[in-house]
């Protein structure tokens, strides 16, 4: 349908018609037609709505209650007369344009001239349309409608896509370029940036040999080609150089935009830096070169299994120990290659059980003999591959020829004089550490049976404070390189009772000189250990009651002298002279008792000590009435314990007797070492420096005997003091105390 004669169209945006999406594809659209003339208005909203049944009009008379409309009503296009009262239609466009700067907006006027055309064009109006006679004109004003829209609407969803491609470049986790058709720099993000360490005003309008090194540009250069004439995805890997022209090596991944007639809008390729990760691979590719050839060069036969039991590779050395034949090595069926070593066995059942039970047990570690059909023996060794996490890869198994081996040659000892000695703990350790025998004795005291700790490694004898330190492996290092080691100390059996043992572990070698392994020999010596302990508890006791008794009886011989003394001078007697003699022989024997103190401990009489066992013992010594102990401690020190008994019971002995009747007495512990603590009445802070001293007593003068403390502690290297305890009483403070790990 085309315009009738006399009608006057202009377009102000747009190519018009022409160029746009059928009228059919633009959905519902909300009109605002405003005249001045209701009945004009009203037909001009039903011939609209007749045309394009997607056209919803409303109406208003004049420029103000449009506005008023527009503030609660969604408008997708305006129509307006020019000549209305009030505010004419430019005007109304003006307002209109404050708020609306590009809504459609459509002058539909009866009174139009150049002056209006050229006012109208100025201040922003999207067509303007000169009303006509016939109804002709309300379909090309139901286009220009629908064309406006589709112009409007089409431009906000470009813009829109426009800025989510902006905020998609400026917030991506990876590097963006945006390359034009020449494949120059036209921008890029704040990671693009810090990847290649230039702004992006730095590259802007120069071509993509800025970042690559000139060994590297041919290869790009292909890519580039590639990518133009493909018009596609491309992937690469190449070295580039930075600002500060380290070189790097980044992963592109590059795509080419088109319009629909082919023709490129732009280039964008996404990159990260994978310097670290290449030289990973290429170090870990190393790696595996190493170990393989390590693999090979080793005389054990070979066998590494992935998390599912399945054959990965084995090495030469297990395909000639087991004479798999070819056909099976190159097939790499792991199943048939299992079959035809298990059908070599003297005992394939037994074979099958252990591999089963070690599958289905990933974290243990074993080894055993296997003896073969044609009268081999091999020693089987197999252990978890384990990554971080915990994480299980595999199995690795290895075996090696022993048929030839004689352990009693290594060792002068034959397996059944072994086995025969029950009262001691003996077995035998591989070169590696790992258990090879383990005789009847070592069974009954550790508590293991053969079966459970063959193949296990020595460390699994200790706790685990221990193993982290490397204990295990600095005594085989020792007896190693000294040819044996010996000691003493309490050690934890399967299931974690505690037995004092003495032990030597003593290295072995072959008739060529190489180190065979270790020969440990363990006894259980906890019930001479405790009596030994309780001997040296009784010593002690009569050692400190004997101090006790000599610091009691101090003050009475000397007031005996001092009273003899001024009776001599009074009387003559040969009877007074022998009594002073007598009393300054007693009281020098006293004195040389209390002042009796030690220099220095001897480093062999010092003892891993539980210190909460030790103060429970002493506590045991002393005389209580409703007295309360209170042990807050569970650590171990190294101390010698007939001191260490003595310097406790001096300590809980004297909170006893000093703190009052139901004191309650408490053991506790400090970063480096421990603490004594009553609820008495404390030590004046005047007096806390003097009660160390010999000659130091209380107000009743009976003395605290803390001196004695004060040289325990000083022998051992020890420092003590005193303070206030949280209930108000003394606490005595003992540190400088090592872990016995340390």
């Amino acid at each position: 349908m085309a315009p009738n004669a006399g009608e006057t169209i202009a377009t102000v945006h747009g190519p018009g018609a022409d160029g746009y999406r059928p009228i059919e594809e633009i959905g519902h659209i909300q009109v605002l037609h405003v005249d001045d003339e209701p009945d004009f208005a009203s037909m001009a909203a039903e011939f609209l709505r007749r045309h394009d049944d997607r056209l919803d009009v409303e109406t208003a008379t004049d420029a103000s209650e449009a506005l008023d409309r527009l503030e609660s009503v969604d408008v997708d296009c305006i129509v307006s007369d020019y000549d209305m009262p009030g505010e004419n239609g430019i005007e109304f466009l003006q307002a209109v344009r404050e708020d609306h700067p590009d809504l459609p907006f459509i002058l539909f006027t009866g009174k139009g001239s150049e002056e209006i055309a050229s006012r109208a064009i100025s201040e922003g109006v999207t067509e303007y349309l000169q009303k006509g006679s016939g109804t002709s004109q309300y379909a090309v004003l139901a286009n220009r409608i629908t064309n406006a829209v589709e112009q409007y609407q089409a431009r906000h969803a470009f813009e829109a896509s426009q800025k989510r491609l902006s905020l998609f470049i400026e917030q991506s986790p990876i590097g963006v370029i945006e390359w034009d058709e020449d494949f120059e720099f036209r921008r890029m993000n704040e990671k693009a940036e810090e990847i290649l360490g230039y702004t992006e005003s730095d590259l802007v309008g120069r071509s993509w040999e800025a970042i690559v090194p000139d060994t590297d540009r041919e290869p790009v250069s292909s890519v580039v080609s590639n990518l133009l004439e493909d018009q596609g995805g491309y992937h690469s890997i190449n070295d580039n150089v930075r600002s500060d022209g380290d070189r790097i090596t980044c992963e592109w991944h590059n795509r080419v935009i088109t319009e629909t007639d082919g023709s490129v809008v732009a280039i964008f390729s996404q990159f990260q830096d994978i310097t670290e990760r290449r030289e990973g691979e290429q170090q870990l590719a190393r790696q595996r070169a190493i170990l393989e050839a390590q693999r090979e060069s080793v005389l054990d036969g070979q066998l590494l299994v992935d998390e599912d039991g399945a054959i990965v590779s084995y090495n030469e050395q297990f395909v000639e120990m087991w004479g798999l034949p070819d056909d099976i090595v190159e097939r790499g069926d792991d199943e048939t290659a299992l079959e035809y070593v298990t059908d070599k066995l003297a005992n394939p059942d037994e074979f099958r059980e252990k591999v089963e039970y070690l599958y289905d047990h990933r974290e243990e570690t074993a080894r055993d003999e296997v003896e073969l059909l044609d009268g081999r023996v091999f020693d089987r060794y197999t252990t978890p591959l384990v990554g971080e996490g915990d994480t299980y890869f595999g199995r690795l198994w290895t075996f090696r020829d022993i048929t030839d081996r004689d352990i009693s040659e290594v060792t002068g000892v034959t397996p059944y004089f072994v086995d025969a000695i029950e009262d001691y703990a003996i077995f035998m350790l591989d070169a590696d550490g790992c258990v090879a025998t383990w005789n009847s004795g070592a069974e009954r005291i550790k508590g293991y049976s053969e079966r459970e700790i063959l193949g296990s490694h020595y460390r699994t004898f200790f706790s685990e404070e221990a193993v982290e330190q490397g204990t295990p492996e600095q005594l085989l290092d020792r007896a190693e390189g000294q040819g044996s080691v010996s000691g003493r100390g309490w050690r934890v059996r399967k299931d974690g009772s505690r037995f004092w043992a003495e032990f030597s572990l003593t290295s072995l070698y072959d008739e060529s000189g190489d180190l065979w392994g270790f020969a440990k020999v363990m006894q259980d010596t906890t019930a001479e250990h405790h009596h030994v302990q309780q001997l040296e508890r009784e010593n002690e006791a009569l050692a400190d009651r004997a101090k006790e008794v000599s610091h009691d009886i101090k003050n009475p011989l000397s007031v005996a002298l001092g009273r003899l003394e001024l009776a001599r001078e009074e009387v003559e007697s040969s009877d007074l002279d022998v009594a002073a003699e007598a009393l300054d022989r007693s009281l020098m024997l006293v004195n040389e008792l209390l002042s009796q103190g030690w220099e220095e401990v001897d480093a062999g009489d010092v003892e891993v000590i539980n210190l909460a066992e030790t103060a429970k013992w002493c506590w045991r010594t002393i005389e209580t009435a409703n007295e309360t102990l209170v042990v807050e401690t569970e650590q171990t020190i190294r101390a010698v314990p007939t001191l260490l008994n003595r310097l406790l019971s001096n300590l809980l002995a004297n909170a006893v007797e000093h703190g009052g009747d139901g004191v309650t007495v408490t053991v506790g512990d400090l970063e480096d070492g421990f603490y004594v603590a009553d609820s008495g009445s404390g030590i004046p802070e005047d007096e806390r420096e003097l009660v160390f001293s010999k000659e130091f007593t209380n107000g009743d003068g009976v003395g605290l005997g803390l001196h004695i403390v004060q040289e325990t502690v000083e022998a051992h290297g020890w420092s003590v003091r005193v303070t206030e305890s949280e209930a108000g009483g003394a606490r005595l403070e003992i540190t400088g105390i090592e872990s016995p790990d340390g």
